[in-house]
């Protein structure tokens, strides 16, 4: 009893110290122009609650007797909170990363929201994969039903991974960017407010609010007037 209750004040007084020195490393990160050491501040937050628990619970099992099999699953259980440790690490950092810089980058202003989210995606799938394998999951048979499952869900949602897919492409390509004032061949024309995962959002010169697939918007005629500069040539009769 006494053991678990150390347990829980560890786990309170951790969290409160935890988030007391997080603060303070945000706080001396904000005074610097780099963006990496506010990356660093933020994506060590979720990670130290993570190894603050693991830890705690090690010390309560090392005075708990236990039966020989709590110890095979509190080892097993140790590799894959270090794996979930650096998956979110790394997720929390990149998203942190790709947020702060967007004020500074025309391409990440354009476009980090389809980077985030596939970052993010990318990051969890394999994370997951490898925590799974981390605690001797076989994951042969996930990967098989992943491959069926994908398969599945791509015809069930095919025009929502169509726009994805399209929005990748003008991530890449940035024909388009936040900002420039755009002619569509179906008649829009106005500024780019956003380029989403699965949308481009448009304000017209009325102040009328326009959303046009990421698919249509990769297929359609597209005159830029922003590119390759804000000034333009017009003929006055």
């Amino acid at each position: 009893f006494w053991y678990s209750l150390g347990l829980v004040a560890w786990i309170i007084g951790g969290v409160y110290f935890t988030r007391r020195a997080i603060a303070f490393v945000a706080e001396r990160a904000a005074r610097t122009n780099a963006a990496i050491d506010d990356a660093l501040a933020e994506a060590i937050r979720r990670p130290l609650y993570i190894m603050l628990f693991v830890i705690g619970v090690n010390l309560w099992a090392a005075f708990v007797p236990l039966h020989e099999d709590a110890y095979s699953t509190l080892l097993l259980g140790n590799k894959g909170a270090t794996v979930l440790v650096i998956v979110v690490f790394l997720e929390s950092f990149v998203r942190t990363y790709l947020l702060l810089r967007e004020a500074d980058s025309r391409v990440l202003a354009t476009s980090g929201g389809v980077l985030r989210t596939t970052a993010k995606i990318g990051i969890y799938a394999l994370g997951g994969l490898t925590v799974l394998s981390a605690v001797d999951i076989d994951i042969t048979p996930i990967i098989a039903s992943l491959g069926i499952g994908s398969l599945a869900i791509g015809l069930a949602l095919q025009k929502t991974l169509e726009d994805f897919l399209a929005g990748l492409l003008i991530a890449a390509d940035q024909p388009i960017r936040v900002g420039d004032f755009v002619e569509i061949e179906s008649g829009v024309a106005g500024f780019v407010l956003s380029i989403g995962w699965r949308t481009v959002r448009i304000r017209t010169r009325d102040d009328q609010y326009v959303i046009v697939p990421n698919a249509q918007m990769a297929q359609a005629t597209v005159i830029n007037r922003s590119m390759p500069s804000a000034e333009v040539g017009f003929v006055v009769p």
